[in-house]
């Protein structure tokens, strides 16, 4: 078996995935680097067969730690080490990803304040990239915040206070405007 090999099935692959618009858990793992962290290979589901999509990649041989991360948004920030990975720290919010969406949520309140649904078809599977959208989500922000001392990226939890679809592709959002400490533009 050849690199070359395993990079033509890797690829024919992804492409069937994407040709049948169907991204289980398995698609990302093999598209996106970090789910393979390089160290023991182990991974942690609360439920997997009814939150597949809820994972964290563990750092040490058998437990989570503070290097444990959830995949889904590692790929698109920096996670807080504080909550095991398991979300990204904004000034005022923070992102957590779940089973069918990313959302955001105030940081005093606990109170949702925005959120990407990700389109699923009837077994709960995605029919478009998570990854691509929610970057495509937070790219369109009308404001950064910090992420961590010293990073930042930049997300669109909002405008014009009310739910609107975001053209094919990019899943449903919903966003309240006046809940957002920091604005945003109409």
């Amino acid at each position: 078996m050849t690199d070359e090999y395993l990079v033509e099935k890797k690829n024919a692959y992804l492409a069937e995935c994407e040709r049948m618009g169907a991204y289980d858990w398995r698609y990302y793992y093999i598209k996106y680097a970090e789910f393979r962290p390089r160290r023991y290979g182990k991974y942690l589901w609360g439920d997997y067969w009814n939150k597949p999509y809820e994972m964290s990649v563990l750092w040490t041989a058998s437990k989570e730690s503070e290097n444990a991360y959830q995949p889904f948004l590692r790929a698109i920030g920096e996670v807080d080490r504080n909550d095991l990975g398991r979300r990204i720290v904004c000034r005022h919010s923070y992102i957590r990803a779940q089973n069918d969406c990313y959302a955001a949520y105030d940081l005093e309140t606990g109170a949702e304040i925005a959120r990407l649904t990700i389109p699923q078809n009837d077994d709960g599977i995605d029919t478009e990239d998570r990854i691509q959208l929610a970057s495509a989500w937070l790219s369109k922000c009308d404001f950064w915040f910090s992420v961590q001392p010293n990073r930042s990226i930049s997300g669109p939890w909002s405008k014009n206070g009310h739910t609107m679809s975001k053209g094919e592709g990019m899943g449903r959002l919903i966003y309240n405007c006046a809940d957002l400490q920091h604005g945003c533009a109409a």
